[in-house]
């Protein structure tokens, strides 16, 4: 006979629960059966905590952070954590069609964000900080950071073919000095923003899995 609990999750199991890893609730039964690899995290369920498999979507795998609801399905000792709800609210600013997908911290509070948009865009950025853009203010999402570095790229590029022109038609060395000052003039602003757009796309991406 199968049962159906909810509860919640309080956290990954300690190290020696079966072999289980305390930083990533990732465990290798060693049955003698084909190895496999499952995450596990401790649920809540009334005044029971028990050790839940999670079974997650095909092509993806998350650790819920601690207070996400699990739908728990328990037949014969075994316990399968068949659904997740974390407790990151429901963005009310989502049209039909529309997806987002998120991480958090261990706490449930959303970070990292794609977006896909029902005009067919995407949208990637960090949820923190555009509700609190003072803590990073080299921040900026990846849509404004690369618009960025592209219109200074673009300026640049202006500026260069303009020199190159002047050059072509200068007779004398105060036609070349007078090109060269001008591109000069705009090299600095071009420059900040180039940097600018650099240090925005380095907040919000990362180098390493």
């Amino acid at each position: 006979m199968s049962t159906i609990r909810i509860g919640v999750v309080k956290g990954v199991p300690p190290n020696n629960t079966a072999g289980l890893s305390l930083t990533t609730g990732v465990a290798q039964p060693k049955n003698g059966q084909t190895p496999f690899k499952a995450r596990f995290v401790q649920v809540q369920a009334g005044p029971a905590v028990y050790l839940v498999q999670l079974i997650p979507q095909s092509g993806e795998d998350a650790s819920p952070p601690n207070g996400s609801i699990v739908a728990i399905l328990e037949s014969a000792g075994i316990r399968l954590g068949v659904a997740v709800q974390d407790n990151v609210p429901p963005s009310v600013a989502l049209n039909q069609g529309e997806k987002r997908v998120y991480g958090s911290d261990g706490s449930g509070n959303l970070l990292g964000l794609i977006k896909f948009k029902a005009n067919g865009k995407l949208y990637i950025g960090n949820a923190n900080l555009d509700a609190n853009p003072s803590k990073n203010p080299q921040y900026a999402p990846l849509g404004t950071s690369l618009a960025n570095l592209m219109s200074a790229l673009s300026s640049l590029l202006s500026d260069l073919t303009t020199l190159a022109s002047a050059l072509a038609s200068a007779t004398t060395i105060a036609n070349v000095a007078a090109a060269g000052a001008a591109l000069q003039l705009n090299l600095p602003s071009v420059t900040q923003t180039i940097t600018s757009a650099q240090n925005a796309i380095a907040a919000l991406l990362d180098t390493s899995q």
